[in-house]
């Protein structure tokens, strides 16, 4: 055959995107030429009747392969696989010695998150404590803290683990990020009233859990989950502490861990607050004046970081920051890297940063109160 019968490879190209715009709607057609294939992978759910040869030709001219990827067979799954009823589908976290997994119900389909304890490397004090966080975390039932549906025993492997719902999101550090950004279009819709809404969220919960008696003892952006909608949660409730309930707190390395992770940790490698929203009292290590306040502090330095831009106390180096958390004066600027800040919300700052607890907000309702007049 001559070259000139050949056809060319450009209108081979050409006519199948015609034809793919021609079933699928142009817009397809025209995400799939903008599509940057060399570094994400392209999802594309085909409807039964589509013509899925035309998008497999497309794929094929710029070098990829449409791959199939078949639902799980629920008939046919096994339940004894370690996981019951459960479908794991991926590892959401496995920072520590709890991994947390999302997967899917195999009857209801609906997806949930699984947070395990690792059998093999835990003693009977850490799986009774595991059992305490779940248990109390069970007992919350309030719009800003994540619900748990069933605590268990994997009979398995036996591990020990707890169900909640899974809400897509990000947690506050990402979105802080976010409302700094430099590119405007991630921070315009960013205003002060909606991230001091955001923040009444924040604190309506933790008031809830103080109301039952609940400390939870680790505040920091990181554990601020922020759903699609902006909807704020609590999570991370692995150091709660419940009234009553009593424990030895730190262990005799406390200092060693929070100068290297930036956390303290109880005797049972529990984290006490993350370095740049510890209380005083904390670093100072005076363990019977941990109460709530230090819940409030905690609140108080996620709001600096939140209107300011940055964290109220920082140094070159952990000498240097737990230091300045503990003795140098707390500085509010008149405007921080996107805010003004009033006369009022600079007050509130500073009574939820005080550094001796008989100077903070004697409860998160009082903390509330203020903000609303503020905001009002």
């Amino acid at each position: 055959m001559s070259d000139a019968m050949e056809e060319n490879p450009d209108s081979k190209q050409e006519n199948t995107e015609k034809n793919l715009a021609k079933n699928q709607g142009r817009k397809c057609a025209e995400n799939l030429n903008n599509f940057d294939y060399t570094t994400a992978t392209l999802k594309i759910n085909l409807p039964e009747d589509n013509d899925s040869e035309l998008v497999e030709e497309l794929l094929e001219l710029r070098g990829l392969h449409l791959k199939e990827v078949p639902l799980p067979d629920w008939e046919n799954a096994e339940e004894d696989d370690g996981w019951g009823v459960y479908v794991p589908l991926k590892i959401l976290s496995q920072k520590t010695k709890r991994p947390i997994y999302l997967v899917q119900d195999r009857n209801s389909h609906r997806l949930l998150v699984v947070k395990k304890l690792v059998a093999e490397t835990e003693v009977e004090q850490k799986q009774q404590r595991f059992l305490e966080e779940a248990q109390i975390l069970a007992q919350l039932q309030h719009s800003n803290v994540i619900p748990v549906y069933e605590i268990g025993l994997d009979t398995t492997t036996g591990e020990l683990y707890y169900t909640m719902p899974y809400i897509p999101g990000k947690n506050l550090h990402n979105v802080l990020l976010n409302i700094y950004s430099s590119e405007k279009n991630t921070s315009f819709h960013w205003t002060l009233f909606r991230c001091l809404a955001m923040f009444r969220e924040m604190c309506l919960g933790v008031a809830y859990a103080h109301s039952r008696g609940v400390c939870h003892r680790n505040l920091s952006p990181e554990n601020i989950w922020l759903n699609e909608n902006g909807q704020a949660y609590i999570i991370g409730w692995g150091a709660c502490k419940a009234k009553g309930k009593g424990e030895r707190i730190f262990d005799h390395n406390a200092n060693h861990h929070l100068r290297k992770y930036g956390k303290l940790q109880t005797v049972d490698e529990r984290s006490i607050g993350t370095l740049s929203y510890i209380a005083p009292e904390v670093i100072r290590e005076k363990t019977k004046y941990l109460d709530e306040r230090m819940d409030i502090y905690a609140l108080g330095a996620i709001l600096y970081e939140l209107v300011v831009g940055v964290v109220p106390f920082h140094g070159e180096n952990f000498e240097e920051t737990t230091e300045n958390i503990c003795e140098k004066k707390l500085f509010i600027p008149f405007k921080g890297k996107k805010f003004r800040l009033s006369r009022t919300l600079k007050k509130i700052l500073k009574k939820s940063l005080a550094k001796e607890r008989k100077n903070r907000y004697s409860s998160v309702n009082e903390l509330i109160e203020d903000l609303d007049k503020y905001m009002k």
